[in-house]
């Protein structure tokens, strides 16, 4: 299977679009899916506008409004997550997932999806420590301060992620865990800061990247991680026997901003990144595994051979089906190949295709003599049976509010309530297809008109409650704001 995938989108969708089927014209074979990390702007009309955080300058229509009318459609299957540039109240709107339009799928605030036999999960916003054990409080319309404090990622969500024991091809968010850089050869740093000098004093400070994923990383090992954010291209691979793992695995969780500098940890002396020197003429600054371009105009296939099957479990303290640790049993090498890419530009490396050899995409079934209607059957987005199981567990203990005063079950108890669920999915869950579903639920801004008036504050999307009642849930308690959204909510 060949999925494209896009660093931050910024609303730039005719371009992707016209990316993508120049390359399959070039290269001669179909992309089965694009994943978007982040940034998508998913902007209908001019109040998704007002809910948007960052400058006004940038608060203007791309592309996507005519994409949600119907005007345009996606030639390929698109699925995102959200970053710290979205339309809040349209994403919260469809918080577990759904059609933001025909064939482009949000992933939700966290989320597992199956498309074909290829396992997507991802999550979105970026991490703010002072936010990050909060509830989701904020609501329409927004302040400022909780235009920004409506991306910061929840710990809430994190919490079910870990919960996920089968393997996991890839996992998409839009900032970035820190072991990646931690564990970068001389050449992947060297080509990180030739591109973006600037960070050299984040890294050296333990500022860049996020302790939480690292956790979350070492816990799953999907296959691929990738992300945007940072507006540059950067790949590297992260390994259960390299630098910091073990250290970070025996780190407590922290409420606090002031978390250990993952540079300094492990037994070798802290690395001075001046030694990541610009290469000389010919030196390589390519990531090991994957052929990377850095010329919009050559994307390469990802070659890198998957030999793990995915019926495997692998948690980091998992030997057992719930997670318990077995000293006596050797520890297997796990791995994740971490790959992030720039934001949407014409001179910008924005575009990868990487290549799944374990899932056959369209091509492939082809190729094994497979009708158009076999393929089309094969090739559909279906919920994830655990992830289902995951959501009943967790679904009692939503945080709406402001302050999070609500305690999470403990590993093992939620492991072993994630087991209990699982025959119930099963036995009622009988048809595990997306549907499709997508409504237009406001109304979109149409090129050469004035926009309405109208500013839907109801947070309302009939998919939502298409889903609860797929898996037989309440509906979650609507946000209850804040009187008090000073204390650090803001910000980044």
């Amino acid at each position: 299977m060949k999925v494209a995938f896009v660093g931050c989108t910024h609303g730039m969708l005719d371009q992707i679009y016209q990316k993508i089927h120049d390359i399959e014209r070039e290269k001669g074979f179909k992309v089965d899916l694009l994943l978007c990390c982040g940034d998508f702007e998913a902007v209908r009309n001019s109040f998704d506008l007002e809910c948007l955080a960052g400058p006004v300058k940038y608060h203007f229509y791309k592309d996507f409004h005519r994409y949600y009318s119907g005007k345009s459609v996606a030639p390929v299957l698109t699925v995102f997550v959200g970053g710290n540039h979205e339309a809040a109240n349209h994403l919260r709107s469809i918080y577990f997932g759904g059609w933001a339009a025909n064939n482009i799928y949000f992933l939700g605030y966290s989320g597992v999806l199956n498309y074909g036999g290829l396992r997507i999960s991802g999550f979105s916003g970026i991490y703010k420590s002072s936010d990050f054990f909060k509830g989701h409080f904020e609501k329409p319309p927004y302040d400022e301060s909780t235009k920004r404090s409506s991306y910061h990622v929840r710990n809430y969500e994190l919490f079910k992620l870990n919960l996920i024991r089968n393997p996991l091809h890839i996992l998409c968010s839009h900032d970035w865990p820190t072991l990646p850089l931690v564990q970068a050869t001389p050449e992947e740093m060297a080509a990180l800061l030739r591109q973006k000098p600037y960070l050299k004093e984040s890294m050296d400070k333990g500022e860049l990247g996020c302790l939480e994923y690292d956790r979350l990383m070492i816990q799953l090992w999907p296959q691929f991680w990738l992300s945007g954010h940072m507006h540059v291209s950067f790949n590297s691979t992260v390994r259960s026997t390299g630098k910091a793992v073990a250290e970070l695995q025996r780190l407590p969780r922290k409420n606090t901003k002031d978390q250990p500098n993952l540079f300094t940890l492990g037994s070798e002396p802290p690395k001075k990144f001046e030694r990541f020197k610009k290469p000389s003429e010919g030196e390589g600054a390519k990531g090991k595994g994957v052929e990377s371009s850095s010329s919009s105009d050559s994307v390469k296939i990802e070659k890198t051979q998957i030999t793990e099957e995915l019926d495997e479990v692998h948690l980091v303290e998992e030997s057992s089906s719930k997670g318990k640790e077995k000293a006596s049993e050797p520890q297997i090498e796990r791995s994740t190949h971490f790959f992030a890419l720039d934001k949407v530009d014409p001179k910008n490396h924005y575009l990868e295709v990487i290549e799944i050899p374990s899932v056959l995409g369209a091509d492939e079934l082809k190729a094994q003599g497979k009708t158009k209607e076999e393929i089309q059957n094969i090739l559909k987005l279906r919920y994830d049976p655990e992830w289902l199981a995951i959501l009943r567990v967790a679904h009692p203990f939503f945080p709406s509010v402001f302050s999070f005063p609500q305690k999470l079950p403990k590993p093992q108890i939620a492991f072993d309530l994630v087991d209990q669920e699982m025959p119930w999915v099963n036995e009622n869950v009988k048809n595990f297809e997306v549907p499709n579903n997508f409504v237009k639920t406001v109304e979109e801004h149409i090129d050469g008109r004035p926009d309405s008036s109208e500013r839907d504050i109801s947070l309302f999307n009939p998919q939502t409650d298409e889903f609860l009642n797929l898996i037989q849930l309440g509906a979650i308690d609507p946000p209850k704001g804040s009187a008090d959204v000073s204390s650090g909510s803001s910000g980044s």
